[in-house]
């Protein structure tokens, strides 16, 4: 780390630094505040209905509005998996209760629900049901738990009639490949939020580094001018 040898200069080095990193969070506080403007936050928990069904215990809740690893974990695996399901409609309500369950952050489990919407469950639930039906070829194939001839009785051999057991595959395996597309995609985002919050806090391990350099070098400083003098 470079080492300065006056204290005007020492004094601006410093200044600069502590401009620069907190130039650096206001940048990232407004980043932060533009993706969240249009979910539920403490301070607009009054605009939406769904929320104030659950009375103010929402905002005693401090896991819900945390962005600790803890409760995005989660709130991620959760949110993915609900979004792709064939729930449209209820998600955000089912989001909630979610987030309660599983004390995750309620505010990611909402925004995530705003990737299935009618202009992309035409893409998303025919590709699930790809993955699902997949799913269930191999299990019917390999026979695996056993599940093969349970399967064919209900989706065949029911009481239910050739269109509701077509219905009735054509859903299970959606919810399938849901489930399995958003254990995929939770991982993702829980290793890219882990990595993006750790170089995060380098950055600021970093700052406070030459900041604890900066004072050590002025106290040096300090000291040879005070011995040069006597």
């Amino acid at each position: 780390m470079r080492r300065f040898n006056s204290d005007p200069c020492l004094h601006d080095v410093m200044h600069l630094h502590e401009q620069d990193w907190q130039t650096l969070r206001q940048n990232r506080r407004k980043q932060v505040k533009k993706w969240l403007r249009y979910l539920p936050r403490r301070s607009t928990f009054a605009r939406y209905k769904f929320l104030r069904w659950f009375g103010d215990s929402l905002l005693k809740r401090r896991y819900l509005w945390s962005f600790k690893y803890e409760a995005v974990k989660p709130a991620f695996y959760a949110g993915w998996v609900l979004t792709l399901l064939p729930v449209m409609g209820a998600q955000t309500l089912i989001a909630s209760i979610l987030a309660i369950i599983f004390k995750a952050n309620i505010m990611i489990l909402v925004a995530l629900q705003m990737i299935s919407n009618p202009l992309t469950v035409g893409i998303l639930w025919p590709f699930e049901y790809k993955v699902g039906e997949k799913f269930l070829k191999f299990l019917d194939a390999s026979n695996q738990f056993g599940l093969n001839v349970t399967a064919r009785e209900i989706l065949g051999h029911g009481s239910i009639g050739y269109k509701g057991a077509c219905f009735l595959k054509i859903t299970l395996a959606i919810v399938i490949g849901a489930i399995i597309l958003g254990y995929i995609c939770g991982v993702i985002s829980c290793y890219l939020y882990k990595y993006f919050t750790q170089r995060n806090a380098i950055t600021y391990q970093q700052f406070m580094a030459s900041r604890e350099e900066v004072a050590k070098n002025q106290k040096q400083t300090q000291s040879l001018d005070s011995n040069s003098k006597k």
